[in-house]
């Protein structure tokens, strides 16, 4: 099989994953809640496996292709969907937070930082500004929401 896919032009290689994409989705959308979690869980561990033996060239290839394919699918994503998406990452996040210990938490928070600063650092001065408007935004609609007893905590 490995030797077949070496051998396929990118066409039977756009169409195989076309084709696939096609059948996971629909074998998804018929798997119990209790399945999608395990398979999640299983496919990280595997996933985790194949990242340790990888090297920092392979590890940016493939980080930098998922990031292509990543973009391309939203693009193509309906608002809902868009939306849809938005809440189960942030169920999946919010309850992987609570099973996580502190040097975890830590350590997730410094990788987090570094990220941010790698992605600030290439922005240009107009997406910066963009960026500082909205937070301001979003920071004011949180603080206009918030209750007095709230408030008064900060």
């Amino acid at each position: 099989m490995r030797r077949a896919r070496q051998q396929e032009t990118s066409e039977d290689r756009e169409m195989r994953r076309a084709k696939d994409k096609v059948a996971k989705q629909v074998s998804r959308t018929q798997e119990t809640v209790d399945n999608c979690t395990t398979r999640r869980k299983s496919m990280r561990v595997k996933m985790q496996k194949s990242r340790a033996q990888e090297t920092e060239e392979a590890m940016t290839n493939r980080r930098d292709s998922n990031k292509a394919r990543m973009q391309e699918n939203r693009a193509e994503e309906t608002p809902e969907a868009s939306a849809t998406r938005h809440i189960s990452t942030r169920i999946r996040n919010r309850e992987a937070r609570a099973q996580e210990t502190a040097e975890t938490r830590t350590n997730r928070r410094i990788l987090n930082r570094g990220k941010m600063q790698e992605n600030r650092a290439q922005e240009s001065p107009e997406a910066s500004e963009t960026r500082r408007i909205s937070n301001r935004e979003k920071m004011q609609e949180i603080r206009e929401q918030e209750t007095p007893e709230a408030s008064a905590t900060h």
